[in-house]
């Protein structure tokens, strides 16, 4: 079962609670934080971000390990395993 989480962008300090039933990215346009995307599946790579802290929950089909532990995130797909995931938006 997903639970809820925080994510927090770095640069502009911005928090926004991630809600069991939607994505990062979801919740950012929520909030009016529009990032750039496509496919909303996890299979293109345009909502890629940077994480700068927390542990990621890569459900993506494209990262390969390397980028994974490079601490790369696809936000449309993807969620946290910790309470607080910082990007480095």
């Amino acid at each position: 079962m997903d639970r809820t989480f925080t994510v927090r962008l770095r640069k502009s300090g911005q928090t926004v609670e991630v809600r069991p039933d939607e994505s990062i990215l979801t919740a950012l346009n929520r909030i009016g934080v529009h990032h750039p995307s496509s496919c909303w599946g996890g299979m293109c790579g345009v909502c890629l971000a940077r994480v700068a802290s927390g542990d990621p929950d890569h459900r993506d089909f494209i990262l390969n390990e390397r980028e994974r532990q490079s601490k790369l995130i696809v936000l449309c797909c993807s969620r946290s395993l910790s309470p607080v995931l910082e990007l480095d938006l």
